[in-house]
């Protein structure tokens, strides 16, 4: 409907530019990538001086593969707009895959001055420098790419394979074991231009991801408004109700939960994630009799729920019964292998065991995707592999414990993990 009001607009309107790019943006968000294009080309040449509709263009023909148009685009971009990280970045990768290694690293190196912490920037300076030629400073980029964000799979797989190509093979085959459980794993890149284009798509389950998203960044009350909007469209979306569970069990609102429980159960009375969300909401009140009847129904309707199974191991640990929860984190990550958290825990008491084989791979599996847990987690990596007595991989997941803890601010563990391992700490400054 949204999509055919814009077209009715555009159609009456032709030629302003920003009903015709506007239509573009809709087109974009709803995938009809082709058509969209047509409509950037058109709103550019109605308004030149705009830097929206030509990155946007570039923006979709970097999507297809046409990376040289994309630069192309990409240059008028940054023209328009000289300080425009997401721009210089794009224009970056895009003459990096047209194999402009020189100007690329130009441009990697420009972005890097003003926003040191990106990602993607040292990845791809790193492509740049190797691609020339200089593969010591292109490991020290990819380096850092891995130490900002630990499962960067690609950089990962770049490192490794300049690690192995140097004769450091033990260190290679680390990154080509984070490689090989994060492959296609990016780092996100704040875009406000692009994010205006995501949100365009205003269906029940968009706004459903919204709210994910929301969530995800710690905007919890903004998720919830989200889906009580969705609700206020859709009433019977079970999904959003059952979010909606989780969003004010967070905020503490337990007369919401109780509202939205009673909602979804009446509409699917077995939907587990319902029953799991009402558990979680039932243990932050310390009811854990009746969080426990949860998240057994949730299991109950569906054995493959690792969340719900992963609750119960964390009861059954907290009670001592240490062999039990082992059962139900085996059974949580048997349905979702790259379950961080119940790898962690069942690493953590395997090596307590001393079974120190089970409790690595346990510990490798919880460093995907990356967030503030990941250096606590290299951290007890590193440590299981020096009781081991492997002290070589130690020290890798050392290093990379402290450089990824300095990436999150987390002083504390830096502390720890230089007191325990203390060829990390950087050198003094020679006075």
């Amino acid at each position: 409907m949204k999509i055919q009001t814009a077209y009715n607009k555009a159609q009456t309107e032709p030629g302003n530019a920003s009903s015709v790019g506007q239509l573009g943006m809709l087109l974009d968000a709803h995938g009809q990538g082709e058509t969209a294009a047509a409509m950037y080309e058109r709103a550019r040449a109605l308004d030149p001086q705009s830097i929206r509709w030509v990155y946007y263009l570039g923006v979709v023909r970097a999507g297809q593969g046409r990376h040289e148009q994309a630069a192309a685009m990409m240059r008028v971009a940054a023209r328009l707009d000289a300080k425009d990280i997401p721009v210089r970045l794009r224009l970056a990768e895009s003459l990096l895959e047209s194999a402009n290694y020189p100007e690329s690293e130009k441009l990697f190196r420009e972005v890097l001055r003003s926003r040191t912490e990106e990602a993607r920037a040292w990845y791809g300076l790193g492509r740049s420098l190797s691609a020339q030629g200089q593969e010591i400073a292109a490991v020290d980029c990819y380096r850092k790419a891995c130490s900002l964000f630990p499962a960067y799979g690609s950089a990962n797989y770049a490192l490794a394979l300049l690690l192995k190509k140097g004769g450091q093979g033990a260190e290679a085959a680390t990154y080509f074991q984070l490689y090989e459980q994060a492959k296609t794993t990016v780092p996100p890149l704040h875009d406000p231009l692009i994010s205006a284009v995501r949100e365009l798509d205003v269906s029940t389950g968009s706004r459903i991801r919204k709210a994910i998203s929301l969530q995800q960044s710690g905007r919890t009350e903004e998720a919830a408004a989200e889906l009580e909007t969705a609700l206020a469209d859709d009433p019977t979306s079970v999904q959003a109700h059952t979010n909606l569970i989780n969003l004010y069990g967070r905020l503490a609102q337990y007369d919401q939960v109780e509202k939205h429980f009673r909602a979804a159960t009446a509409l699917e009375p077995n939907h587990a994630d319902a029953h799991y969300n009402y558990g979680v909401a039932l243990a932050a009140q310390e009811k854990w009799p009746q969080a426990r009847q949860a998240f057994e129904q949730a299991v109950d309707t569906n054995p493959l729920h690792a969340e719900a199974q992963h609750n119960l191991g964390s009861l059954l640990e907290r009670e001592g019964k240490l062999d039990h929860a082992l059962a139900r984190y085996a059974k949580a990550v048997e349905a979702k292998p790259d379950y961080k958290l119940a790898h962690f825990r069942a690493g953590r008491i395997l090596a307590n065991q001393r079974s120190f084989d089970p409790a690595i791979q346990h510990f490798l599996r919880s460093l995907i995707p990356a967030d503030e847990n990941t250096p606590a987690y290299l951290y007890a990596l590193a440590a299981t592999y020096a009781r081991s007595g492997d002290h070589s991989r130690a020290m890798v997941y050392a290093r990379q414990a402290r450089d990824s803890a300095a990436a999150f601010g987390q002083t504390g563990l830096i502390a720890s993990i230089e007191k325990d391992f203390r060829p990390v700490r950087p050198p003094r400054p020679v006075r």
